[in-house]
């Protein structure tokens, strides 16, 4: 059998690389529907044709490459996502489409005539770096299965991005500069399916451990929220200090009372993070009145996330007694944990046993777009170690071994899966 071909691997995804906002030495930034995305899109459709794909589009700017079945029962899909955070690294989703085509490849190089669909996806708005809606690609996927979507497909969300655009708008501008251009259409239709997708873990789990292969058991739960302190400003040299209400000072403790007891409690089992503070009115000469700040809870039980949830509105709770403040919290995001499927995981370890790869149940703290298709099909996640657990950030690194196995590995699993569907 022929393996991953590591160095068209690697240049595909440098290729991608360069398709950035700012620059790569920095960090990758090719936010959804932009002209970097563009970029991106037709570059991975020009290589699904270029691999004997057929390829379409939905109203979304999701991407479908399919290698057809001789004689399909339904399909197996493999992908991920090509937007990126600001300054991300190179591999965050990117390497989980460029993984799934290669193993599209070696299936036609190796001579091998699946009997049913593959599917390789490459989708839009995983991270919401332009509508703050995370998982938008998927979602609308999602939704186009679940609603009686004709072939044209769902409506789109009524959503704007962050600079107050229409997202309707907002595609068009995206279609309209699409250099390859394919036929538009759900990415997907009602049939047996099964999804797997390939990710590095973003996390230290594997290489601590000395893992080649992470099969991921679930994916944490999230909770990420909004808390707005209101007290009063002031002159910070005429105001006595047991006299204040200092808005940034309550939320200071806040977040230190509750990273410590995430900490001491849940330190194994869930996070706390607070990404975001604006203090108001921000001068340095003027007492703040105002704090907001985002929290963000990643949990592995539902009732340990509500657990944190509580205590951070005890907190505030405390603060406003103790100050006099006023406190407000808008929910953004509320999504229990999601379990993967069972039968996919142990295939998937028999897969590392048969390939001598060193593999590891474990939980993703960052959310997929697995997520959504665990919804509606069986789901499974495979990750691959990445160095210091770094992500989100222009250190990530995943090495030319670490690719390559993790790209075997999905190969093997996809011949099995084609056994399976349709029993």
């Amino acid at each position: 059998m022929k393996d991953a071909d590591i160095g068209r691997m690697l240049e595909e995804i440098r290729q991608l690389t360069e398709m950035s906002a700012t620059p790569p030495k920095e960090g990758i930034t090719r936010v959804s529907w932009t002209g970097e995305y563009v970029e991106g899109t037709d570059f991975i459709k020009r290589r699904m044709q270029e691999a004997g794909l057929e390829v379409w589009e939905d109203r979304m700017g999701n991407v479908c490459g399919c290698l057809r079945g001789e004689n399909p029962k339904g399909s197996i899909l493999s992908g991920s996502h090509l937007d990126t955070v600001h300054c991300s690294g190179a591999f965050d989703g990117v390497m989980g489409v460029i993984c799934a085509l290669e193993t599209a490849r070696l299936l036609q190089e190796n001579g091998i005539r699946l009997q049913n669909h593959y599917k390789v996806l490459a989708m839009a708005e995983e991270e919401g770096t332009r509508t703050e809606h995370v998982l938008a690609g998927s979602t609308y996927i999602r939704s186009c299965l679940e609603t009686t979507a004709g072939v044209s497909g769902a409506e789109l969300p009524d959503l704007e991005t962050k600079d107050g655009k229409k997202l309707w708008e907002v595609i068009r501008g995206y279609k309209e500069a699409e250099k390859i251009k394919v036929p538009e259409r759900p990415i997907l239709q009602r049939e047996k399916m099964v999804y797997v997708e390939v990710h590095d873990e973003q996390g230290p789990v594997l290489e601590r451990n000395e893992m080649e292969i992470g099969i991921v058991d679930q994916i944490r739960g999230i909770l990420n929220f909004e808390i707005c302190l209101r007290g009063i400003s002031g002159h910070p040299g005429t105001v006595p200090m047991s006299e204040r209400r200092d808005c940034s000072l309550a939320a200071y403790e806040i977040c230190l009372l509750a990273s410590r007891y995430v900490r001491e409690y849940f330190d194994q089992e869930a996070t706390i993070t607070f990404g975001e503070m604006e203090i108001r009115p921000g001068s340095s000469n003027c007492i703040p009145g105002e704090a907001v700040f985002t929290v963000d809870i990643r949990f592995r039980h539902q009732e340990t996330g509500e657990m944190i949830e509580q205590k951070v509105m005890e907190l505030v709770r405390g603060q406003q007694e103790k100050l006099g403040l006023y406190a407000t919290c808008s929910m953004h995001m509320c999504k229990e944990p999601t379990p993967l499927d069972d039968f996919l995981k142990k295939l998937i370890g028999g897969v590392c046993i048969r390939q001598k790869r060193k593999g590891m149940r474990i939980d993703s703290g960052a959310g997929h777009d697995a997520m959504n298709f665990a919804k509606i099909c069986p789901a499974a996640m495979i990750f691959s170690p990445c160095k210091g657990g770094v992500s989100h950030n222009v250190q990530e690194f995943v090495s030319e071994k670490d690719i390559q196995n993790v790209t075997n590995v999905l190969y093997e699993t996809i011949l099995e899966l084609d056994k399976e569907i349709g029993k």
